[in-house]
């Protein structure tokens, strides 16, 4: 699992949300969600989404975009 995913993971277990529910918050399949929160690259408009359908608090935004550009440039480049 990926620092991502790891930190989607805790800021859905932290609101106390299944996968599922996390799915038709943010209108994204199942399968998306378990992929994010597995390790699959996910695009920065979805990282966006699930904040901004999740409430996440303005730190925990900040840290998933961190996160998110990270495993963009490369742990190397950042």
């Amino acid at each position: 699992m990926s620092h991502l995913g790891k930190k989607l993971r805790q800021i859905r277990e932290d609101k106390k949300l299944t996968q599922l529910q996390v799915a038709r918050l943010t209108g994204l399949s199942l399968s998306s969600i378990a992929g994010m929160e597995g390790g699959k690259k996910l695009k920065r408009a979805r990282s966006i989404n699930i904040a901004d359908n999740l409430r996440v608090a303005p730190g925990d935004r900040l840290e998933l975009l961190t996160l998110w550009l990270r495993t963009e440039l490369g742990e190397r480049d950042f």
